[in-house]
Parts: C-alpha cells; sequence; structure tokens
C-alpha cells in the first residue's frame, strides 16, 4: 500500500454557458534581476536624501564641527542600513543590540552631548540673530572644546535621522514621515530668510519627490515574506515585486 498522498488542487474552474471556462489559479514568474533593480533604487533613492539633507542642513548653519568624522560616520552608517533594510525582516533584529550599544555609548558621553547641544543652539541662535556677536544663548565651560562637543551632538543626532530615512525609504516609503523629521531643520533657516547650498537642497527636493512619488504610486505595498504576492484593494489586484 502505497503511502504517498494526493495533494488537493486549489485551482477552481468555472464554465461559463458561452463556452468560456475561467480559471482562478494565477501564476507568476519573475525575474530575479527585477527584485535587484528595484531594491537598488529605493538605496539610490535613501542615499540621495541622506546626501541632501545632511550637507543642507550643515551649509546652513556652518557649525564649527569635524565635517570630515561627520561624514564619514554617516557613510558607514548609510552603507549598514542600507545592507540589513535590504535583507529579510528577521535580519533587521541586528539593529537592536547596535542601537543598544549607541545608546549605552551616549549615556556615558551625556555630558559631553549636553555642552554639544547647548552649542549646537548657540550656534543657531547666532546665526539667526537671536542673540548679539560674541554673546552665548547657552554658556558653556572654558574647559569644553565645544568644537568636539557639538561633533558628537552632530553625529548622534544625524544617526538617528539617517536611520530614519533609510528605514522609510527602502523598507517602507512614508513620505509624510520622513518630511516631518527633515524638513523642520532646514525650515528652521529658510524661514529668517538663510538658504542651504543650493546643490544639496535640490536634492534633498529631488528626494521628497520621489518619496511622495512612490507614495501615491502604490509603492507603500510590500510583502513580509520579500515573495512576489498580490494584494487586493477593494476590487483591484496589486502586485508586489518587493
Amino acid at each position: 500500500m502505497s503511502n504517498k498522498k494526493n495533494k488537493k488542487e486549489n485551482t477552481n474552474v468555472y464554465d461559463i454557458n458561452n463556452g468560456i471556462t475561467i480559471t482562478d489559479s494565477i501564476s507568476l514568474t519573475i525575474n530575479s534581476k527585477y527584485w535587484i533593480n528595484a531594491k537598488l533604487l529605493l538605496i539610490i533613492t535613501a542615499l540621495a536624501g541622506s546626501i541632501g539633507f545632511t550637507f543642507s542642513f550643515l551649509s546652513l548653519f556652518e557649525f564649527d564641527c569635524d565635517t570630515r568624522l561627520i561624514y564619514g560616520v554617516l557613510a558607514a552608517v548609510f552603507l549598514l542600513c542600507s545592507i540589513i533594510f535590504v535583507l529579510p525582516s528577521k535580519v533587521r533584529f541586528i539593529l537592536i543590540p547596535l542601537y543598544a550599544l549607541l545608546a549605552y555609548r551616549c549615556y556615558q558621553l551625556r555630558t559631553w552631548l549636553y555642552d554639544g547641544y547647548k552649542e549646537f543652539i548657540n550656534t543657531i541662535a547666532a546665526k539667526l540673530k537671536f542673540i548679539g556677536e560674541g554673546q552665548e544663548y547657552y554658556p558653556i565651560k572654558e574647559d569644553i572644546n565645544s568644537s568636539d562637543a557639538v561633533t558628537y551632538f552632530l553625529i548622534v543626532m544625524l544617526i538617528i535621522i539617517i536611520s530614519v530615512i533609510c528605514y522609510n525609504t527602502i523598507v517602507k516609503p512614508r513620505f509624510i514621515l520622513v518630511f516631518s523629521v527633515t524638513f523642520p531643520f532646514i525650515e528652521t533657516g529658510l524661514y529668517f530668510g538663510f538658504a542651504p547650498d543650493h546643490t544639496p537642497f535640490f536634492l534633498l527636493i529631488a528626494y521628497w519627490v520621489a518619496l511622495f512619488s512612490m507614495r501615491i504610486a502604490g509603492n507603500q505595498f510590500h510583502s513580509t515574506s520579500g515573495q512576489p504576492v498580490f494584494v487586493r484593494k477593494r476590487n483591484i489586484f496589486v502586485l508586489l515585486l518587493i
């Protein structure tokens, strides 16, 4: 006696009176290159947003900081996030201990970060003419290296923003969330008549437009399994390829 079990077919066949036969079974063949190209475009879009925001914001207020160190750290963070976010969702849990380590490091450097925050506010206040030349909105101790302090603060702040940009572009495009995080920093200068460098600012605008276009074009639907599936939106079936 054979132990082999017959598989039950899930295909339903409907025979209509006019001789037309309808089968509700859908077969699908996907070129693997499409998945790679789609993810690559999302990474390039996130890169445009990260570069556009970072350079626009730093050029807007001209902080006394180590820009080379900031760019180097952010490049490593973007590379790490972009790699992890294109992998299956289970792999993304690797970021939890990494961000926990970052939080612990911030706790160790809390004094430096607090002084960096004060210098951060002092620079913005001076640029916006809230305080006079040579004055400080928040006084900083003389033995503190304000340049190093504001560098550490900007690194932590930009790591968080770059992570938000990467996740909400590569994994699940969310225009409103990303725009709410990035626009206020730029608007702070624009409102008072200061403009960032044109090239990165146009790149940031292009990123906003691209993300908004993806949102309204239906790219907000995603497959958690990473495999092509159909999602029903009322009477419309959307094919997920990413």
